[in-house]
């Protein structure tokens, strides 16, 4: 948030001043905003930094109708910490019903816009201060019933994360698959193969 315990007051020549610097004398107008991306000790503060409206901040990197919902990962579900913000993902749930282990796709094409703390705009501060890949929570942009859907989810099962290619926004192609149907592999059809006639020499007329 933009406070006096936040910035500073500074002079610059005013042939270097940018054209969105936000002067001493608009402070009262932006105080109490936040910051959308982030800014370096000694930068100067831009109108381009600020969010819409006081109190708004990283829900503002939010489309209209979409929720924002962070749940947990473990080394394995969060590709070995490489998912970044930006990323796109399907999201696979293994449960059990009726004592049959099943796993079915649940979600396709999901926008990854946190990994833990690290967003889009903060990425570079915070990887220049403690450069690590190491988080526990994820967070995605998706619809209120999508939201729903992964909060019951978590609740039945196991979710998986599987990392998409940047360009691909196709469907997942995948049915629910079971423990029976991976244990039994592809069925294989044996067809007759019908037989050829050969001539014989018989004794008799």
């Amino acid at each position: 948030f933009i406070s006096p315990d936040t910035v500073a007051i500074r002079e610059v020549p005013k042939a270097f001043l940018h054209s969105e610097a936000v002067l001493a004398d608009d402070f009262s107008a932006i105080s109490g905003r936040m910051l959308t991306r982030a800014v370096k000790s000694g930068e100067a503060v831009l109108l381009s930094h600020l969010s819409q409206e006081a109190g708004a901040g990283f829900s503002s990197q939010l489309e209209a109708g979409q929720r924002a919902l962070t749940f947990p990962v473990d080394d394995e579900s969060s590709i070995s910490g490489m998912l970044a913000p930006g990323d796109r993902i399907d999201l696979f749930l293994t449960t059990s019903n009726n004592n049959e282990n099943l796993t079915m796709p649940l979600l396709y094409d999901v926008p990854v816009i946190a990994t833990g703390i690290r967003t889009r705009t903060n990425a570079s501060y915070l990887d220049e201060k403690q450069p690590t890949n190491h988080y526990q929570t994820i967070t995605v942009s998706v619809a209120p019933e999508d939201a729903a859907k992964i909060t019951l989810a978590q609740d039945v099962g196991k979710i998986t994360v599987a990392l998409r290619q940047p360009q691909d926004g196709n469907p997942i192609q995948v049915a629910r698959l079971t423990k029976t149907a991976l244990l039994q592999g592809p069925r294989t059809i044996t067809r007759s193969v019908p037989r050829l006639p050969i001539e014989i020499i018989l004794g008799g007329r």
